[in-house]
């Protein structure tokens, strides 16, 4: 009914998220799933607002075409990995030898790039389906596990108090998040081990007098997808933020995966960042950082962040920790120079 549709596009609220919303809405009136006066719109949030009302008689899960590929290329061989990148690189002399496991891999990352460009690819694919359709016996099922449904996260708003002890002495801090996750978040139904972050607000009391603006963020993502053997993706990061003074870092890098089903990711950036200092004077700065980011189960996750910073010869570790009591409600431990104990809840 939209393919030939035509509006105007915004990213944030007036998006194909929004305009689904809408549909669904005309099909059953009694759906409230889509306002006017929504400032931003997420096609998670839409996805949250249909469950909500109890219409959803079945799921199916269907993975993306990326995560097909990472999920029959993580338990390959080191060898099995050399001869995937010699199929990559259009060497389809020997698809024969190929294991079944290694041969669904290649089938996978051709159906990925002809996703990107269906005619440079499509001899490729047919080559791979050919030597396919020859064998009797499927590759083996390594991982037919289904994620949690995108529904079953926690909300994408949040609000946060904490207890931060600097200097012997106790501070608190309280504030929200307008849409987003950061990187201790569950993102259920999103790209694990990175984050999207919209308007987000901390302000530091000590015991409730003398109030003051601690932080602001306007943007913060980060991006980290996994180098293989037939691929070199970019992990980059961008943010705008205030913290006695502006700041704007941008990070580009490469990230790894460790282990076959991937439990941690290490990434690697070199760091360049912009500031407006608190006399109002500008500066730029260069650095490096490693960051590893862990999922040790559903509920938990933990982060280890080390940050150098070439010019003043800082560095700078930090560590956290972050426990969903359940989908709404979160306790995290984070210790940068201070230590920070927070409460969250997402609605």
């Amino acid at each position: 009914e939209l393919e030939k549709g035509y509006f105007n596009y915004y990213f944030i609220d007036e998006n194909c998220a929004h305009m689904i919303a809408v549909a669904l809405e005309v099909a059953k009136p009694e759906l409230k799933i889509s306002s006017p006066y929504q400032l931003w719109v997420l096609p998670l949030d839409v996805v949250k607002s249909v469950a909500r009302q109890n219409v959803i008689l079945r799921t199916n899960f269907r993975a993306s075409l990326r995560t097909e590929f990472l999920n029959s290329y993580a338990p390959l061989s080191f060898s099995e990995r050399r001869q995937l990148r010699a199929v990559s690189q259009g060497q389809l002399a020997a698809l024969s030898e190929l294991s079944n496991e290694t041969l669904e891999s290649a089938q996978n990352f051709y159906s990925l790039q002809g996703a990107q460009d269906f005619r440079k690819y499509s001899a490729f694919n047919y080559a791979l389906s050919i030597e396919r359709a020859k064998r009797a016996t499927p590759p083996a099922i390594r991982d037919n596990s289904i994620p949690p449904a995108p529904e079953s996260g926690a909300d994408s708003t949040l609000i946060t108090a904490a207890n931060e002890r600097r200097d012997s002495r106790s501070l608190l801090r309280f504030g929200g998040r307008a849409v987003g996750n950061d990187l201790l978040d569950a993102n259920v139904g999103g790209a694990p081990f990175g984050n999207f972050e919209l308007i987000s607000l901390e302000l530091e009391s000590s015991a409730w007098r003398e109030t003051s603006f601690h932080k602001f963020k306007l943007l913060d993502v980060l991006s980290t997808h996994p180098v293989t053997w037939v691929e070199t993706p970019l992990s980059w990061g961008l943010a705008l933020q205030w913290e006695k003074g502006w700041q704007l870092p941008l990070r580009l890098g490469y990230s790894v995966d460790l282990g076959a089903k991937p439990l941690a990711r290490l990434a690697i950036f070199a760091i360049g960042e912009g500031q407006e200092v608190v006399d109002g004077r500008r500066a730029l700065s260069a650095g490096a950082e490693a960051l590893l980011l862990v999922h040790f189960s559903a509920k938990w996750r933990g982060l280890l962040d080390e940050n150098f910073d070439w010019a003043s010869g800082q560095r700078r570790f930090s560590y956290g920790v972050a426990w969903d009591l359940k989908p709404s409600t979160q306790v995290r431990y984070e210790r940068a120079e201070d230590h920070k104990l927070s409460l969250n809840y997402y609605f």
